[in-house]
């Protein structure tokens, strides 16, 4: 087996040294997201990396970024499990070792994932020789949290690939510019967030005191106020106080 050497050149292309070259091959990346576009300030959203390609997949590199009304932070990630044909993530040098470096806020600036197949052996096309081809895999899994109201987006860009190569075996990230990709948050204010901040604090408890009808005495007056309403029984009372506790948030 021969351990391929990665490196960072200028312009931040990342290439393996120790490595043959190969042909580009059909190759396609999308960030996805499973479920809705629209979501409350402060839930975490689980998206997808994916990629169609019609050759064994030995590593990627790509860049996460976002933009818009709200914060972003990335608060965790993980690699599609799949046995011996896995990715492993790596530093951007190869040398160093890989850091977490989570949380991120991804508003601030991007962050750079690398991942490679570790086990390359000395057949092309062998059974330890990357990712199988295949339509809409999975290769990595972000979870995000917007904190604020209004839209952010997720994008995937500086896409790189790299496949199995002939002898001396290993990978070269010989197709870039692979397009990029996105996904579009619409961002709305959680239960209790009577200044539409996206938070829910003390000065959102302020307006609760003065939204207080009592058990049964309503209906909510101003329209606002209905935002206090957890428990929907057309009043704000203690029973009601109660869910503002559950989804005190702080000041963001």
């Amino acid at each position: 087996m021969i351990i391929p050497r990665w490196s960072l050149l200028a312009g931040g292309a990342v290439v393996c040294a120790l490595c043959g070259t190969a042909p580009a091959s059909s190759i396609s990346f999308s960030l996805a997201n499973p479920g809705s576009d629209t979501v409350q300030s402060g839930t975490e959203v689980t998206l997808r990396v994916e990629a169609t390609f019609d050759t064994r997949l030995s590593a990627v590199a790509f860049a996460l970024s976002a933009s818009g009304d709200t914060a972003l932070t990335l608060v965790d990630r993980s690699l599609n499990p799949t046995g011996a044909n896995g990715l492993t993530y790596v530093s951007l040098t190869w040398q160093e070792p890989f850091e977490e470096n989570l949380p991120h806020d991804l508003i601030a600036s991007s962050i750079t994932e690398v991942a490679v197949d570790n086990e390359f052996d000395m057949a092309p096309g062998g059974a330890s020789d990357g990712l199988p081809p295949g339509s809409g895999v999975l290769l990595e899994e972000i979870t995000v949290k917007p904190l604020g109201v209004g839209t952010v987006t997720v994008l995937l860009s500086n896409i790189a690939a790299a496949h199995t190569t002939g002898p001396p075996d290993g990978a070269l990230f010989d197709i870039a510019d692979i397009g990029s990709g996105s996904v579009v948050l619409t961002v709305t204010s959680p239960p209790g967030d009577f200044d539409g901040d996206g938070d829910v604090d003390l000065a959102d408890l302020a307006n609760f005191v003065g939204c207080m009808t009592g058990p049964d005495n309503g209906p909510v007056d101003p329209p606002a106020c209905n935002t206090f309403d957890f428990d929907w029984d057309n009043d704000v009372d203690t029973d009601d106080f109660g869910g503002f506790q559950s989804g005190f948030t702080g000041s963001f």
